[in-house]
């Protein structure tokens, strides 16, 4: 039983942390994104190129909103997951919030892979892809090795 609740215990910690440095990933990925792709993101606003400099401040506040946003909704996950591994967790909020997010990153991708949108390269796609599915794995063990965990701590409680 010990090893069980050591293999999930660490599984649920490097779990939380990949959680955290995807969330890190994403913020980048926007940051590069709205860095090189400026005027694609303002023209698929509704921008024409005369009124480039009016939205661009509203534009990066927004972007910088969001990626707070996503940086620290990862922290959120990743950070419960560590900290429910140690024992340090009451409320297990962040198991369902995980398997929502999971849930909503597959299914983005999978519509994303079946739309055929010309913009977007396969080479581009697929990496992309890869990651985000790895974010869903990590994801996946964290549910797993959580429910893990509480079972065989309810198990050492009753012993």
């Amino acid at each position: 039983m010990d090893a069980a609740y050591r293999k999930n215990q660490t599984n649920l910690i490097f779990s939380g942390i990949a959680i955290i440095a995807f969330g890190i990933w994403s913020a980048l990925k926007l940051v590069f994104y709205m860095g090189t792709n400026r005027g694609a993101v303002l023209m698929n606003l509704g921008f024409m190129a005369a009124d480039v400099d009016s939205p661009e401040l509203v534009i990066n506040i927004a972007a910088g909103l969001i990626i707070g946003f996503s940086v620290l909704f990862h922290l959120f996950l990743g950070w419960s997951a560590i900290r429910d591994a140690i024992g340090k967790m009451r409320f297990r909020l962040y198991i369902p919030i995980a398997a929502i997010y999971g849930f909503g990153v597959f299914s983005s991708y999978v519509d994303e892979l079946f739309s055929h949108r010309v913009d977007v390269t396969y080479g581009t796609l697929f990496i992309s892809f890869i990651i985000d599915m790895t974010s869903v794995a990590a994801l996946v063990l964290i549910i797993v090795s959580s429910k893990n965990l509480k079972k065989i701590r309810r198990e050492k409680a009753k012993a």
